[in-house]
């Protein structure tokens, strides 16, 4: 599996999470996603350094890493923006009650 699919399961991962301290296991998912998109970076760097791949061909690989990061480090710094409250919990469980009536 490619870095960058384990990374996207591993966020997912995150978003299940039933544990005790939620926001702390959803930036633990987060930093385990930075860490691998960082070492997918590394890794093409260092097949670029030893000449088994060209840069060109490496460039668009890696480019779309950076992206990746700043959205992983955004959301780790924002953390409380991506958690569903009690409140919006309740919101949707009311949303999905009323549903049902109809």
């Amino acid at each position: 599996m490619p870095s960058y699919e384990l990374a996207i399961c591993v966020v997912g991962e995150g978003g299940h999470s039933e544990q005790e301290n939620y926001e702390k296991a959803f930036v633990s998912k987060l930093s385990d996603s930075e860490s691998e998109a960082a070492e997918t970076q590394v890794w093409l760097e260092f097949a670029v350094q030893c000449g088994y791949m060209r840069r060109d061909d490496a460039k668009p690989l890696y480019q779309p890493y950076n992206a990746t990061l700043r959205t992983l480090v955004g959301m780790i710094n924002h953390s409380e923006t991506w958690l569903i409250s009690e409140q919006d919990k309740t919101i949707r469980e009311e949303e999905e009650a009323y549903d049902e009536l109809f």
